[in-house]
């Protein structure tokens, strides 16, 4: 149960962006990565 409720509320992945300061430019590029692949699943769930 407790693993079910970490992974739901995606706290793992919290705790891994916070464990360094990332810069503005790593965060957009990120940001930019992640919408282009959000992209690339559509097209293909579509298809």
């Amino acid at each position: 149960r407790f693993k079910k409720k970490v992974l739901n509320e995606g706290i793992l992945l919290e705790l891994r962006d916070r464990e360094r300061y990332k810069k503005p430019a790593e965060k957009r590029k990120e940001a930019k990565y992640r919408i282009a692949h959000q992209i690339e699943l559509e097209k293909k769930r579509d298809y």
